[in-house]
């Protein structure tokens, strides 16, 4: 059961031995973590919501493999949403819902903030045969796409189809980046360096949790927004700065906790946050990866109702990321599909 072959012809792994590290999708790592730990030849197996990040054809994969799993003797425990618990668990534990400390409203100011700020233009996005390869691996090739000024897209695809490697480009996280074709809003590549190109992106990722100090505050992960760091900044926050933490960190409500230490939240308050951090200085492009990881069904709902509110009748551009379709918003209106690195 533990050999190397065996283990990734459980978890479908072959096939993405001899690719770098680097390019792995967020749903290829987690299997290839899960492989790691499989390694090891565990007795008890700990799986913190593994099926995270799972395209339907992973989370496939995962429910077989935990299956093997019972049935070679290894005993699993596994936290989850109550929609994915596997079939092959035997026993559930449910713990009281944790509401956390609410507001009592949602705050209006923080709906009334005016349109982002941009120079105008038609093409919030516009990508020209856009490639990325990694030694002989074709991430990406030959990507055109255009997003007009205000519009709301899913960028879909199964994992591995390189819809990282896109929104790397987009944040100016890919050093590739200076090898393609694109604007942001008029400029190219977003503007001369690469945090002119953040400072129109609010951003959420899947690991974004993990860059920060564990010593930092709710409020200061949220500040840390304005300057696009991850909870480091030596700027003097204004008034206005301040105020805005505050109506952004009321809407979300997530108010309560503002004093409280980022690590000390659950990964679903934490994703609360981020999206905090990621609206807090009202920006023009909004890039959602996966926002809704480790929030339970109502707590998607409320984030859904967050985003619908904020987009509702704005200029703000969304890009969303999800494989699951009841976590997209309804102001979503088009999608853009990615396979093996290619438009479909």
């Amino acid at each position: 059961m533990y050999e190397n072959a065996k283990i990734c012809d459980l978890l479908s792994l072959t096939a993405l031995l001899d690719h770098p590290f680097v390019t792995l999708s967020n749903g290829e790592t987690r299997r290839m973590l899960l492989a790691r730990s499989l390694l090891k030849k565990p007795q008890l197996l700990l799986l913190d919501n593994p099926f995270a990040g799972l395209d339907v054809r992973s989370r496939e994969v995962l429910q077989q493999a935990l299956q093997t799993l019972k049935t070679e003797g290894v005993l699993v425990v596994l936290t989850t949403p109550e929609a994915e618990i596997p079939d092959s668990v035997t026993h559930v534990h449910r713990l009281p819902p944790n509401n956390g400390a609410k507001s009592s409203a949602a705050s209006t100011a923080f709906f009334l903030m005016p349109d982002p700020v941009v120079q105008a233009c038609d093409w919030a996005i516009e990508m020209k045969n856009v490639s990325v390869t990694y030694g002989a691996q074709k991430v990406l090739d030959n990507i055109n796409w255009q997003v007009r000024v205000g519009e709301k897209w899913a960028l879909s695809g199964p994992n591995g189809s390189g819809k990282s490697t896109l929104l790397s480009l987009l944040t100016a996280d890919n050093p590739q980046r200076f090898a393609n074709n694109y604007e942001l809003f008029g400029q190219k590549r977003g503007g001369a360096s690469m945090w002119d190109a953040k400072r129109l992106i609010g951003h959420v990722s899947p690991e974004m949790h993990l860059y920060f100090p564990p010593e930092i505050t709710v409020f200061k992960a949220i500040a840390s927004g304005f300057f696009d760091a991850t909870g480091v900044y030596f700027r003097k926050l204004t008034e206005e700065q301040i105020q805005a933490i505050h109506d952004t960190a009321a809407a979300l409500q997530v108010v309560n906790w503002l004093e409280k230490p980022f690590k000390s939240l659950s990964k679903g308050q934490q994703r609360l946050v981020l999206l905090a951090r990621a609206l807090v200085k009202n920006p023009p492009l909004l890039i959602l990866d996966e926002p809704c990881q480790g929030l339970d069904f109502a707590a998607v709902a409320h984030f859904k109702d967050i985003i619908n509110r904020l987009c509702e009748a704005s200029t703000r551009t969304l890009i969303y990321v999800s494989h699951y379709a009841h976590e997209v918003p309804s102001c979503v209106t088009q999608t853009f599909l990615l396979e093996n690195g290619r438009q479909v």
